[in-house]
């Protein structure tokens, strides 16, 4: 199984969140195995559907996200593959990034108020 692994300074819920959006929020299956923080999703990647495993570990403070492709669409190569696993990085990336402003300009109007 092809896979990567990033480490994040953020709360494992704020990923978890994210790993959600990028499956569900898409129209993609997901599904919760019995593995605590392991997840099954699919999702379409650059016209290719194929499922992937989401592993979190880590504290309530920091945390590791391991995605590996578990079912490739048929005939997806190798630099394929690599090529979905980065974009649900670059896409989970950019989630978190969105609701840390969101977050931020809502915690500045209350100062406001």
């Amino acid at each position: 199984m092809t896979e990567l692994k990033r480490s994040y300074p953020y709360p494992r819920q704020l990923l978890l969140n994210g790993v959600y959006d990028l499956t569900e929020g898409t129209g993609g299956k997901i599904q919760k195995l019995a593995e605590e923080g392991e997840i099954l999703g699919e999702r379409e990647v650059y016209g290719n559907k194929s499922t992937f495993l989401f592993a979190l570990s880590g504290t309530e403070d920091s945390c590791t996200l391991q995605i590996g492709v578990y079912s490739p669409a048929p005939g997806l190569s190798s630099a394929g593959e690599l090529r979905a696993l980065n974009f649900l990085f670059d896409s989970l990336d950019q989630l978190i990034e969105n609701e840390l402003h969101a977050l931020e300009r809502r915690a500045g109007q209350e100062r406001d108020l």
